[in-house]
């Protein structure tokens, strides 16, 4: 049987796992709404997120989304920003990163480029 510490930790566990149920039963079933804002560079936004806003609104119509594009560093907390799309790895080791798409880059040069220049033997 368990010391009188183990089981008054028990029942505090018990208790806590009880309110956690009650928390996220408030959100089971219900429309997510509210403002959402999401931060991306200009390109990320055209070619992949902007496509995409119609089905996106038609299933979260309750969702209000302000879209900044930009390719600076985002302070999350300070701009209340609530997401960022990014590129390449994640350099703050407290966000949560997820891959969304693979996009393939290609390296291209104007032809009065190359003549000035000539074409580049390294990236």
């Amino acid at each position: 049987s368990p010391t009188l510490d183990g089981a008054a930790y028990y029942q505090r566990c018990v208790r806590l796992l009880a309110d956690l149920e009650e928390s996220e039963g408030l959100f089971r079933g219900s429309q997510p709404k509210g403002t959402l804002r999401v931060e991306m560079p200009a390109a990320v936004g055209r070619l992949v997120v902007f496509p995409a806003l119609p089905e996106f609104t038609g299933r979260y119509p309750q969702i209000d989304l302000e879209i900044g594009l930009n390719d600076r560093p985002v302070d999350l907390i300070r701009e209340g920003v609530d997401c960022v799309i990014r590129g390449g790895l994640t350099v703050d080791d407290s966000l949560v990163a997820r891959p969304l798409v693979q996009m393939d880059q290609i390296t291209c040069a104007s032809p009065d480029y190359l003549r000035a220049h000539g074409v580049p033997q390294s990236l």
